[in-house]
């Protein structure tokens, strides 16, 4: 079975993929912290058979691993990581702050703090940051579409049934695709009016740009 990097991008259903990949790898790291992760030697690394997490694509390319990734609509995407972050118990900085600040969900397309603005064009900034802290993403606009085009595979949340099929295909897996896990209808905070999901897709343009590519690729 071939070495993969499996690209988490936190809510696209990347607990399900590792799942099931889980299932089929069995010497795995999973990994969620990039300075960690620059710290294992690479002889190490290229020791495991999947590497899983979320991750800077420009460090992990130089492994030379196959790389797959599940991308979703930036909008969608952004109201789950903001109900994420508005409902959980946590010592994260980000939500600490939201939470704090009573933010809501147009506070934070819109925020100039960098941890907090980090989160929402995270497809810019997972593909074209170069991993070295808090970055101003739409600087990497050109770098992440050009590395959008050397992944492997990129699925796509919205046709989910599809890209399981695909990635089962792809790299000769078994078992079943757990239910992705969703946030109770009662505890989603994010309604939003025509006025501020127009919004939210300007701020969100970089995304975008990167999600209408991966749509192209995936339904060519």
């Amino acid at each position: 079975m071939e070495q993969l990097v499996f690209l988490h991008i936190p809510k696209c259903a990347g607990r399900s993929m590792i799942d099931l990949l889980g299932r089929n790898y069995f010497n795995i790291l999973i990994m969620n912290n990039m300075q960690v992760l620059s710290q294992i030697p690479k002889w190490e690394l290229e020791t495991y058979d999947l590497i899983a997490g979320h991750m800077n694509y420009q460090y992990i390319k130089a492994l030379g691993f196959k790389t797959m990734t599940v991308v979703r609509d930036p909008l969608e995407r952004t109201i789950s990581q903001y109900n994420h972050f508005m409902t959980m118990e946590t010592s994260a900085l980000e939500a600490d702050v939201m939470i704090k600040d009573n933010y809501t969900f147009i506070d934070f397309v819109t925020s100039s703090d960098p941890n907090i603005s980090f989160w929402t064009n995270m497809y810019t900034s997972q593909f074209g940051g170069d991993g070295g802290g808090v970055l101003d993403i739409r600087t990497f606009i050109k770098r992440a579409e050009t590395s959008i085009e050397e992944i492997d595979f990129v699925g796509i949340f919205e046709q989910m049934d599809e890209t399981v099929s695909r990635v089962k295909d792809r790299y000769h897996l078994e078992g079943d695709f757990n239910k992705i896990g969703k946030t109770p209808k009662k505890n989603r905070i994010a309604e939003l009016t025509k006025k501020e999901k127009k919004i939210a897709r300007e701020y969100l343009t970089p995304d975008y740009t990167l999600y209408n590519k991966a749509l192209e690729m995936f339904n060519a």
